[in-house]
């Protein structure tokens, strides 16, 4: 075999291995959200992921089009929480927060920056994942419970068309 036929293999193999990086992690996230969404009672359908913030593109579930691999180990990628008002159904915001995973061994480092700094969970530790959803949901919560909040921010919130 060539040097160049070995330096090409070994890029075949690398992509190979960072798919399947990619979808070990976005399986995780996945299971993460579908229960997030049970435990916030949260219609899973009004929940997406996006590769970045000003993404035009959303997927339903967590896939290699939806989030990108950084030389951090880390996948990275945008949660999309979609909202309606009770008091006009036609006005749609979703709230957007950054996440981050990155597999370690058998369990999962999550980052939402801001929110929750490197917490370590495995599919089976459903409790610590149950914090990290009363964190989120508290900070949800906290940021629409004040009278003077920016509508017109694109901080964690923007509007969606009806």
């Amino acid at each position: 075999m060539s040097k160049y036929q070995e330096i090409s293999k070994t890029f075949a193999e690398s992509v190979q291995l960072q798919a399947k990086y990619i979808s070990e992690c976005c399986e995780f996230s996945n299971l993460f959200f579908s229960q997030m969404a049970e435990y916030l009672e949260w219609p899973r359908d009004q929940m997406a992921f996006a590769a970045d913030e000003s993404s035009q593109t959303e997927e339903s579930i967590c896939k290699s089009s939806s989030v990108r691999l950084r030389d951090d180990g880390n996948i990275h990628f945008w949660a999309l929480f979609t909202i309606m008002r009770f008091d006009n159904v036609h006005h749609r915001y979703q709230l957007i927060f950054p996440f981050q995973v990155k597999k370690l061994a058998e369990s999962f480092l999550l980052t939402i920056p801001g929110l929750v700094e490197e917490v370590l969970l495995s599919t089976e530790d459903t409790q610590e994942m149950k914090n990290v959803y009363e964190d989120l949901f508290a900070a949800m919560k906290s940021y629409f419970d004040t009278p003077y909040l920016d509508f017109t921010s694109d901080d964690f919130l923007r509007r969606t068309l009806p």
